[in-house]
């Protein structure tokens, strides 16, 4: 059985791995040596080398779901940067809005238009956003 990096998975999945590795080792050591002897013991070491494989074979599975789970998660710090460039990049949209819209909202006055825009932006939606930050 190919050996797994132990570089990977948590340190709890990696002591396990170690561990089953150096029990089947022992299991079959013990397993030879009785066979090599004839010794009546011969059918518990075959049993308790079994076992062991059995222990190394789970615990081979843990240590790849937990690489495999590892792989698919991405980190905190990359999530907030992504989150914090969309976020200003929607904040300055929301900025430009009023001088944008004004024209067309109110023709007639575009001035006051924009000012009631920006006071609603700045008083409502960007103090809204602020607020609900989650990375406050």
């Amino acid at each position: 059985m190919a050996m797994l990096d132990p570089g990977a998975g948590t340190t709890e999945i990696t002591a396990a791995w170690s561990r089953s590795v150096k029990a089947e080792r022992i299991a079959w050591s013990m397993l030879a040596s009785s066979l090599k002897a004839q010794s009546p013991d011969a059918p518990r070491m075959l049993a308790l080398h079994s076992q062991a494989c059995r222990h190394l074979v789970d615990n081979r599975e843990r240590f790849v779901a937990q690489a495999e789970k590892e792989r698919q998660l991405v980190s905190g710090d990359w999530v907030k940067r992504v989150m914090q460039e969309h976020d200003g990049i929607l904040a300055q949209l929301i900025r430009n809005m009023p001088r944008q819209l004004a024209g067309r909202i109110c023709p007639q006055d575009p001035e006051h238009c924009e000012k009631e825009l920006t006071r609603w932006v700045q008083e409502v939606l960007l103090k809204t956003l602020h607020d609900t930050d989650p990375w406050r």
